[in-house]
């Protein structure tokens, strides 16, 4: 896949090296899609998003409380360096 320069050192792949490379991860990439692993990925974004829809309440005052969480961290440190 190197071509081979002056002196015996390698240098970089040509253009031609480079498609064939292309053509190849494009077959391998079009294999993983096939096994289904696309599918079952989407599966569990659908099945995520419908559980936050469902229990929308609970993930609002989580998200909210974590906020809360990092806000304070923030000022406690940003407090913490105003006084050294």
């Amino acid at each position: 896949m190197t071509t081979t320069g002056l002196h015996g050192m390698k240098t970089l792949p040509g253009a031609r090296a480079l498609r064939r490379q292309a053509v190849r991860t494009r077959k391998e990439l079009g294999r993983l899609v096939e096994d289904g692993k696309l599918d079952s990925a989407r599966g569990k974004a659908v099945r995520a998003a419908t559980t936050v829809r469902s229990h929308r309440t609970a993930w609002v005052t989580a998200a909210g409380v974590l906020a809360a969480a990092l806000l304070a961290r923030r000022s406690r440190r940003a407090r913490r360096e105003q006084s050294v």
